[in-house]
């Protein structure tokens, strides 16, 4: 076997190739270094022996960095060790020891390159590994992207991972260092049935050999592969239509084209909105076939707008787009004076005022433009119309800005004074249109009006106004 094995991981690596190779000291580590050592005589590799020391079994753990090293020294590999407290790591995320153990080791494993220059991280996973994990997955829930396990070979934060022995079984690496009297370290945590893996490898698989089929690993693995393959078919296809109906606007958002998806397949579009909101920065635990299902239902509903809160991200359906982009991002602050009478072009902006004295028929003439003005519609790409108030209160001058958190006044015709906020959601404006609708206020931030919205009671027009200020304006939003 080993000349098969040693021929076949031959293929992988280049000549005077570096490569680091993830080393536990225990018999899969052990049985990959032990053939990569003939790989590296024949093809002049430079290899790196990085041992990550977990800190969770003491003296047993440090036997194992020194097992590695004397390992490593034997074999004239270069060696690097580091120890980090994983149970310390675990209790600070709030995560399980698996997990926390997995996160560090793979820390570890890029800092490990990083220090040997080497684009190429080779790990020991077995057969044995795939179809335990590919059964974790299944039983706490997956889809097709779990189901494809752990692949032969895969790319991390720029390195590439090998795993070459993803296609044998324990039992062959056990069988082959005991025949060369190859020693290796037994972690005895893995006879731990408190952990779930473990659990489904000492009596789950078992059981499944026995009672129902005796090559079932044989039968996930083909699985695990085929999903894996299925995996990078939509992967594929999810990128040609992402490369259509995806736009990146300013401010880190992410827009889709709802109108160009109505004949692409639920599972590629589920793919492709996985990929924009990992791409966004969403957390990957989050990204979940349940979450992924619920906003693929939302991007169909033609004419639903909605928007809500995902984790650091809010996505939005406006219209026939699906808007991804960081929560609680915010436009440029809005904040610019002018004198009624004059005429204001800014970014997204554009006004024109006047100021009118009460009396020759003004009054009718606003009559007249609130009759012609469409009611206010917050869903649409821009919010435009016309206002008039007491000037008299107000003075001539006037501050246009962004609304800021707290903001309330007394809108005409409502009781009492009312948050900005609580308007906006009561209107149902999307979160991501809420920082961009802007309040009129006098010079001393008294609150005239929000635009798109009614004039405040402390500043409309009755018959008692001498002057009256005439505001037209439009917002892109």
């Amino acid at each position: 076997m080993k000349k098969n094995f040693v021929s076949e991981i031959g293929k992988y690596f280049k000549p005077g190739e570096k490569i680091v190779l993830g080393f536990s000291s225990g018999p899969d580590s052990v049985f990959l270094a032990d053939c990569v050592s003939a790989v590296s005589e024949r093809k002049k590799l430079k290899v790196c022996i990085a041992h990550l020391n977990h800190m969770l079994r003491g003296a047993e753990s440090d036997r194992d960095e020194k097992f590695a090293e004397t390992f490593a020294g034997a074999r004239g590999m270069s060696f690097y060790s580091e120890r980090k407290d994983v149970a310390a790591l675990r209790k600070k995320l709030s995560i399980g020891m698996e997990e926390a153990a997995r996160i560090a080791r793979y820390d570890f494993f890029m800092r490990s390159c990083g220090r040997f220059n080497s684009s190429t991280l080779v790990l020991g996973h077995n057969l044995d590994d795939v179809v335990e994990t590919g059964l974790m997955r299944i039983i706490k829930g997956t889809s097709v992207d779990g189901l494809g396990s752990i692949r032969k070979e895969s790319v991390f934060n720029g390195i590439k991972i090998v795993r070459p022995l993803v296609n044998t079984e324990k039992s062959e690496i056990l069988k082959y260092l005991k025949e060369r009297k190859i020693r290796f370290r037994v972690d005895k945590s893995n006879r731990d049935k408190n952990i779930i893996r473990n659990k489904i490898r000492l009596e789950l698989i078992p059981l499944l050999k026995k009672e129902y089929n005796p090559a079932v690993s044989e039968a996930l693995s083909r699985l695990m592969s085929g999903a894996a393959s299925a995996s990078d078919v939509l992967s594929k296809e999810a990128g040609r239509e992402l490369a259509l109906c995806l736009k990146e606007e300013t401010g880190g958002c992410l827009r889709l084209d709802c109108g160009k998806l109505v004949n692409t397949p639920d599972a590629v579009v589920s793919r492709m909105i996985k990929t924009v909101i990992l791409s966004a920065g969403a957390d990957p635990k989050k990204v979940t076939f349940i979450n992924l299902s619920r906003i693929v239902r939302m991007l169909r509903r033609e004419g639903e707008n909605k928007s809500f809160s995902f984790g650091s991200l809010v996505i939005s359906k406006d219209g026939n787009f699906l808007y991804v982009e960081p929560r609680g991002e915010k436009s440029r602050a809005l904040k610019k004076s002018f004198s009624l009478g004059s005429g204001v072009t800014a970014e997204r902006v554009g006004l024109k005022t006047e100021i009118l004295k009460a009396g020759g028929g003004t009054f009718r003439k606003i009559r007249e433009d609130f009759k012609k003005q469409k009611a206010f519609d917050f869903s649409k790409g821009a919010l435009s119309g016309v206002q008039y108030f007491d000037a008299s209160k107000s003075g001539k001058r006037i501050l246009l800005r962004s609304a800021a958190e707290g903001d309330r006044y007394r809108p005409s015709g409502l009781n009492g004074r009312k948050k900005i906020q609580d308007i906006l959601v009561d209107s149902k404006v999307l979160c991501r249109r809420r920082n961009k609708i802007p309040v009129f206020c006098d010079m001393r931030g008294r609150i005239i009006f929000l635009a798109g919205y009614r004039i405040s009671e402390d500043f409309k027009v009755t018959p008692k106004s001498r002057l009256i200020g005439r505001i037209r304006f439009r917002f892109e939003l």
